[in-house]
């Protein structure tokens, strides 16, 4: 399931980040080795030419992301149990699935937020290297994870 964002010019921009180091990847599809996410933004600091401030901030915002994604996929699997048990408990279901959403929520909220400080913290430059390297991202897929 894809939840539609409704964001606006610099928030698509700075969720561009997030993507470009891969963090939705692990939503939906497992955690990648720390190791792998690592490479990423080292690649997106260089393509940046991201000062070390800004790099640790989007390797703090990235991380956070993933260990959020992780709880998630626990969540994920308290509700298939509950779906799965023999004694099927519907008042438990919902209270775990509105728990998950609120979590959810908030995990978009506040990464949008730590993302758009990110964002407003690159220069011209860097903004420019950012939309070039959405360009050619939007080119390899044929879409925008950001218009999602």
């Amino acid at each position: 399931m894809r939840i539609k964002h409704i964001t606006t010019g610099a928030s698509v921009a700075a969720m561009s980040l997030a993507i470009a180091v891969k963090a939705h990847a692990c939503s939906m599809h497992g955690l990648h080795k720390p190791d792998h996410t690592e490479r990423r933004i080292k690649a997106v600091t260089q393509e940046l030419d991201l000062n070390k401030t800004q790099s640790e901030k989007m390797a703090e915002v990235v991380n956070g992301m993933q260990q959020e994604f992780s709880q998630l996929r626990e969540v994920r699997k308290d509700i298939k149990s509950l779906v799965q048990s023999d004694a099927y408990d519907e008042e438990a279901l919902r209270i775990k699935a509105q728990a998950a959403a609120n979590q959810m929520v908030e995990s978009i909220v506040s990464h949008s937020t730590e993302m758009h400080e990110l964002y407003m913290s690159l220069d011209t430059e860097q903004r420019q290297k950012l939309a070039e390297f959405e360009e050619r991202r939007k080119r390899w897929h044929g879409f925008s994870r950001s218009s999602y």
